[in-house]
């Protein structure tokens, strides 16, 4: 899979009229996918009833999926932005920059927090888990401090 561009997708989403959109289909001649549930002239696209075909003439299994059809691009103006959420919610934050903003960054992280890096022995990752008192770190009997990591550690990823 290529890798996503999440700002883009975020920027056609929001361009987008306005959600929810609702399926609103006769079940025989046509099927419209809008933003209000009240009627064609109110907002709704017609999206199967292109050429002079009608549902109703269609083999039932076409006018399923038209109907199909319809109900994916109904919900894909609820489902896209939840997706782009869970996705940017998922992928690592890197936090770099100079020694204060890194320390600060790893400060405001909640107790729990968990972030890696890569050490310089033999390009090895270290984790690390936010406890009330600092940072333990994994193969490592002690704890850091954020200023210690921040002065000696970046970039770092903050990865939970």
């Amino acid at each position: 899979m290529s890798e996503l561009d999440l700002d883009a997708i975020e920027a056609r989403t929001r361009a987008a009229t306005s959600g929810p959109w609702f399926l609103d289909s006769d079940g025989i001649n046509q099927a419209f996918v809008g933003n209000r549930a009240d009627g064609r002239q109110h907002g709704l696209w017609e999206i199967v009833h292109m050429s002079g075909d009608k549902l109703g003439d269609l083999k039932p299994e076409f006018a399923e999926q038209h109907r199909d059809d319809a109900e994916f691009i109904a919900h894909a103006r609820t489902d896209i932005p939840a997706l782009i959420a869970r996705v940017r919610e998922l992928t690592p934050r890197v936090l770099e920059g100079d020694w204060e903003t890194v320390r600060d960054a790893l400060d405001a992280l909640p107790e729990g927090a968990q972030i890696r890096w890569t050490t310089g022995m033999d390009n090895l990752p270290a984790l690390a888990i936010r406890f009330s008192r600092g940072w333990k770190i994994t193969g490592y009997y002690g704890s850091l401090s954020s200023d210690n990591i921040a002065r000696d550690e970046t970039p770092i990823e903050v990865i939970a």
